[in-house]
């Protein structure tokens, strides 16, 4: 199965995904990440995203502090986050790191 990312708003295979090399982030670093696990039910048939919620405001807390936009991050990540790990490979075990 192709890996995915969420990107602009619509999942893309990570082949497709680019970013310029001289925006920001690549030339100066400034990054906040979170590592998310994902792991798939068998008896329930689904995913279970351990502590999405609190994971995603100390990620929206960390971009506070390095004064980067943060204040309407939380819902539209869970979305993501949710959207991909959905059309992920069932069965499997996942580690979501939004960044």
């Amino acid at each position: 199965m192709t890996a995915l990312m969420w990107w602009n708003g619509t999942l893309r295979p990570t082949d497709e995904v680019t970013t310029a090399v001289t925006s920001e982030t690549a030339l100066r670093g400034v990054n906040a990440f979170e590592g998310i696990r994902a792991y798939w039910q068998e008896a329930d048939g689904r995913f279970a995203l351990v502590s999405l919620e609190r994971h995603l405001e100390r990620l929206r807390s960390s971009l506070s502090l390095l004064s980067l936009p943060a204040e309407h991050l939380v819902a539209p990540l869970s979305v993501a986050i949710r959207d991909l790990v959905g059309a992920s490979h069932e069965g499997a075990d996942y580690y979501v790191r939004p960044t």
